[in-house]
């Protein structure tokens, strides 16, 4: 234990107090760190075929920023050409907005080609996406609908599903002090 002098009186913390702080502490200086991302994107298409490329598509099609990443697969043998562009255009199902359109940026990942591009969705809502190869080796396009989805509350997110699991353990130290306290 440790002692802290408050005037004339020694106030004790016991250890176990200690390390509820500094753990909360040190999960306060991780919150920034977590706040970028609050799941896995989400398959989109699996597959599918555009062109002369299989195509997959994972979504996180957030209110604000959605991020879409698309990977292209080349026929049996092949390669993607280095002239390959893929841009991916939406509109809300409801017509309120025009389609725009917004490049995707080639990454290599792992060996493999792939493309990523962020959209701004202003609205929840569904909203029709379609993705455009254009390449020497051929071209092509493909339509799906999307729903984006409300923004989590950031790095929040954390504290509020975290405090059931506090809370519970908060109370079972409480119990066990009360029963030490008691014998």
């Amino acid at each position: 234990m440790v002692g802290l002098a408050r005037g004339s009186q020694l106030f004790c913390i016991p250890s176990w107090l200690k390390g509820i702080v500094s753990s909360i502490a040190l999960l306060l200086c991780w919150l920034p760190l977590a706040s970028a991302h609050t799941g896995p994107p989400t398959p989109i298409l699996v597959d599918h075929v555009i062109g002369p490329y299989a195509v997959s598509v994972w979504a996180d099609p957030e209110v604000g920023t959605g991020t879409f990443f698309i990977r292209l697969e080349p026929p049996s043998g092949g390669v993607i050409p280095g002239d390959t562009t893929v841009q991916i255009g939406v509109q809300p199902v409801s017509g309120r907005r025009t389609e725009a359109r917004y490049a995707a940026r080639r990454q290599e990942v792992s060996g493999r080609v792939q493309y990523q591009a962020e959209v701004p969705f202003d609205a929840q809502e569904l909203w029709r996406a379609r993705i455009i190869v254009h390449s020497s080796g051929g071209s092509g396009e493909a339509t799906f609908d999307v729903e984006a989805i409300p923004p989590g509350l950031g790095q929040w997110d954390v504290l509020l599903y975290l405090f059931p699991f506090l809370a519970v353990g908060f109370l079972g130290l409480q119990m066990v002090l009360y029963r030490r306290k008691g014998s």
